[in-house]
């Protein structure tokens, strides 16, 4: 009687098995190409964050998510992440926008850092996570360097500023902040 019970659990165990083994699963490559400063104000930010995924297998993986933190001034910043659910084709290289946008208000840093520094230094770190035919799959990645400060190195005249590096109130209310899309790298 117990075997009977536990015949559903082993006939499992083993079809998993067998569909690993049928079915080659290479986990996708996943590099930060880009992480531009596309805007900046005394209230928030915009960071164009720029993936490359390459597909090593034979079959479509689907992107179903992807998490990200952010460090300024070497300090832990804010996190997120944005749920996917796009498909990276197979044996090829997909780039990937992600789009950031970050309101001081809702972030752990001081504002008077933008405002008295030359430079800003960053780092961005999170992980894919891929739909397999053997279950999830989690890549991470990983980038640093210094953004020039929009904000400084500029004449005291307010008209020398470079207003498309600015977030207006628009970029800091629009749903949804964080938008990403697909396109293949050429």
């Amino acid at each position: 009687m117990q075997t009977r019970r536990h015949l559903p659990l082993a006939v499992a165990i083993t079809s998993g098995i067998i569909a690993c083994a049928l079915v080659a699963c290479a986990p996708p490559q996943v590099q930060v190409q880009r992480a531009d400063l596309a805007k900046l104000t005394t209230t928030g930010l915009r960071i164009d964050m720029n993936l490359s995924i390459f597909n090593p297998n034979t079959y479509a993986v689907p992107l179903q998510s992807v998490g990200w933190d952010l460090d300024l001034f070497r300090a832990d910043f804010t996190q997120g992440t944005v749920r996917m659910g796009q498909q990276i084709g197979a044996n090829r290289n997909t780039g990937v926008k992600v789009p950031l946008g970050v309101r001081f208000a809702s972030a752990r840093a001081s504002v008077q850092k933008f405002l008295s520094g030359q430079s800003i230094p960053w780092g961005i770190a999170g992980k894919c996570d891929f739909n397999t035919p053997i279950g999830p799959v989690f890549v991470q990645y990983a980038k640093d360097g210094i953004w020039k400060n929009p904000l400084k190195g500029r004449t005291a005249d307010a008209s020398q500023v470079d207003e498309s590096l600015l977030v207006t109130e628009h970029d800091l209310v629009a749903e949804p902040l964080i938008q990403i899309s697909l396109k293949p790298i050429e």
